[in-house]
């Protein structure tokens, strides 16, 4: 019997496959992460991330011909779903808000340094409205793609600096 037929045929016979032990514990540490929604058009790519890393366990069990999936399996289906969600994440993390997604952008870019609100102006070529900047920026920190911090002005008069870094 060729070996596509003799898979289809154990896979068809186990029946409902669980979790040994070991797959129930690292199960039980990534759920929650998985189960959290994310915001945009990444949210809508990549939701019910929990349903999709277990089917692919279940498909790597079935492939090894196991009547148990096994922590190699949701190992597997982990490392393949991380891979899925960085590809959605590279085609677009679109949050429907162009500026929004640009900060962004431009955030990632800048690494740790961040960007202060004086460096955002000037990076958009000082011709967006501070009241729109400041929705774009509440945007991100909504959901939490990106955090403000204060910094003092060493005893200069004026306000603290606000620096504006990725999450």
């Amino acid at each position: 019997m060729p070996e596509h037929f003799r898979r289809r045929c154990a896979a068809s016979a186990q029946g409902v496959l669980k979790r040994d032990e070991d797959a129930r514990a690292l199960w039980g540490e990534v759920y929650p992460e998985l189960s959290e929604g994310r915001p945009g058009l990444l949210g809508a790519a990549t939701s019910r991330a929990e349903a999709q890393v277990m089917r692919l366990a279940v498909l790597y069990a079935l492939l090894d011909l196991s009547a148990v999936i096994r922590l190699e399996h949701l190992r597997a289906a982990l490392a393949m779903w991380k891979y899925c969600e960085r590809s959605a994440r590279y085609v677009g993390s679109a949050l429907g808000d162009p500026l929004a997604d640009e900060l962004l952008e431009r955030l990632h870019s800048a690494g740790e340094d961040g960007l202060t609100r004086t460096q955002i102006r000037d990076a958009l070529g000082r011709n967006r409205s501070g009241s729109r900047i400041d929705q774009a920026l509440h945007e991100l920190a909504r959901h939490r793609l990106a955090h403000i911090e204060q910094e003092s002005t060493d005893g200069r008069p004026g306000r603290p600096v606000e620096r504006w870094r990725a999450t």
